[in-house]
């Protein structure tokens, strides 16, 4: 093989694991990428650390980061969420509403009422929102709903669908302290 045929396989390559991390549009682990892809597993390693190099050298809109497990996601750079919000308000989480959910994946399983307590009468259209996303499910118990998240919550984000993991997990990458329980 001649350089030409080199550089184009390399390009043929990229293109593939990109369009697979991009139309995805959730993590994928390397096996996924690879068996999407049509490419052996060592490649795309090799591909998804060019890639990465390559976005943030050129400043592109889109990133991709490495989560636990050996998955990745192509997501755009947290500074153009703003633009994203407004051409595509579905598309994006409002801080409001991520501050709902982050409270109910810490807490859960909690009940709906004291999410209402701490964030207001807004957690209820926030719950709703996060149900048809597909982040949150309630279940009746009683008079009230029980709220947790959705392994689609865990993949999305990344984050362990082991409840306690989870918890471990949200308190490392907080900014803030996060209480142990919701006060009375």
């Amino acid at each position: 093989m001649d350089g030409a045929e080199a550089e184009e396989e390399g390009l043929n390559l990229r293109q593939k694991v990109e369009a697979v991390l991009y139309i995805a549009g959730r993590p994928l682990t390397l096996d996924e990428i690879s068996e999407n892809a049509g490419v052996a597993r060592s490649a795309v390693k090799k591909v998804l650390e060019l890639l990465e190099r390559e976005y943030d050298e050129r400043g592109a809109a889109f990133t991709i980061r490495q989560l636990p497990g050996e998955r990745f996601v192509m997501e755009l750079r947290e500074e153009l969420a703003p633009i994203a919000e407004k051409v595509a308000p579905d598309a994006v989480l409002s801080e409001e509403v991520m501050r709902t959910l982050s409270l109910i994946a810490y807490l859960q399983p909690v009940k709906q009422s004291a999410i209402a307590k701490v964030v207001g009468k807004a957690a209820y259209s926030h719950i709703r929102e996060l149900e048809i996303k597909g982040f949150v499910k309630s279940e009746h118990e009683g008079a009230t709903r029980m709220l947790r998240t959705t392994d689609y919550f865990s993949e999305y984000f990344g984050l362990s669908k082991d409840i306690g993991a989870l918890k471990r997990q949200l308190r490392l990458r907080a900014k803030v302290k996060i209480p142990l329980k919701l006060p009375s």
